[in-house]
């Protein structure tokens, strides 16, 4: 069970446990934030999470993307 709470398991390297809880709020906040950006840029911006791993940072999870859905551009 420690192992599992703490990203042992294949498929959940680098994201512990702490990490895990913290994107789940985090994708509440991103539902809520996307009603009033969608509305705020007549639907062109969303925001997701994003799973971009790059400048030697080993911790991941918690990156935010912004979406233009005019040109399908993503924003890190």
């Amino acid at each position: 069970l420690n192992d599992l709470a703490n990203g042992g398991e294949q498929g959940f390297k680098n994201v512990t446990f702490e990490r895990y809880v913290l994107g789940a709020i985090l994708d509440e906040v991103v539902y809520a934030a996307n009603l009033r950006l969608q509305k705020m840029s007549r639907n062109r911006y969303s925001l997701e999470r994003s799973d971009y791993t790059g400048g030697g940072r080993g911790k991941q999870g918690l990156d935010l993307a912004v979406m233009d859905a005019f040109n399908g551009i993503i924003t890190i």
